[in-house]
């Protein structure tokens, strides 16, 4: 049986949660634990991500640099190491089929999943943009 945790004011936010350690919330301390092991985890979080995709670290940096290292979409340059979320590089991936399409900042990759990588959605709202500038 679990030991149930106790309730403290965190002092480092000032709320009320779940002591974890250090007198600190559950999201405190994974605040403060992944800050103090950024490399380490932005380097997990890639190998993850590649590895999801089914490509190896060599295809993600040829695709970065078939695309100079920018958004296929909108050529903003990217981050590679994912500190600027919107410049964050994501894999584009077709969602039916699994293939990987292209590299994107995050904004851009966001913008195609709100259009639900529907090309007529894309076109009617390029228009409706077209129309209204």
């Amino acid at each position: 049986m679990k030991k149930a945790r106790k309730t403290i004011t965190c002092v480092e936010c000032d709320q009320i949660g779940t002591h974890v350690a250090f007198g600190l919330c559950k999201k405190c301390y994974n605040r403060k634990h992944r800050n103090k092991n950024l490399a380490k985890y932005r380097a997990s979080a890639r190998r993850y991500v590649i590895q999801r995709y089914g490509i190896t670290e060599d295809v993600f940096v040829a695709l970065c640099e078939e695309q100079y290292y920018t958004c296929a979409i909108c050529d903003t340059p990217l981050c590679m190491s994912g500190s600027v979320r919107e410049q964050r590089a994501c894999i584009d991936h077709d969602h039916k089929t699994g293939k990987v399409r292209g590299i994107l900042c995050a904004s851009c990759n966001s913008a195609l999943g709100l259009f639900k990588d529907n090309m007529g959605n894309c076109l009617v709202a390029a228009r409706y943009l077209e129309e209204h500038s």
